[in-house]
């Protein structure tokens, strides 16, 4: 946790990129991944066994919800959809973001 506070910038956006140096202590690669996707539970969960995220031992560190903007949401409508996790066997981050009608994920 220690860690995690140490990461955000003056605006209090959390810098992934810190976070891999102030974790592993080594300065990181990225790759992004952006689509153009439909912000949708659905979609969120089609990525994840896609990514078979199982394989690679990560562990959420961080999760954003996505809230419906109706007052009475159906029960899809409400769901994380911000996630920034970290492997517990390789020196790997993973964020994934699914917000305005794209998906984006940083290796």
């Amino acid at each position: 946790m220690k860690d995690l506070k140490k990461c955000y910038d003056p605006y209090g956006d959390l810098e992934l990129e810190l976070f891999f140096v102030h974790h592993y202590d080594l300065i990181p690669s990225r790759m992004t991944l952006e689509l153009p996707l439909e912000v949708a539970k659905k979609n969120r969960d089609k990525l994840f066994k896609e990514l078979n995220l199982e394989k690679y031992q990560l562990e959420t560190v961080r999760k954003i919800w996505h809230i419906a903007k109706d007052i009475k949401p159906n029960n899809t409508e409400d769901f994380p959809s911000h996630f920034l996790m970290k492997s517990q066997s390789n020196k790997l981050i993973l964020a994934i973001v699914l917000a305005n009608d794209y998906l984006a994920t940083h290796f």
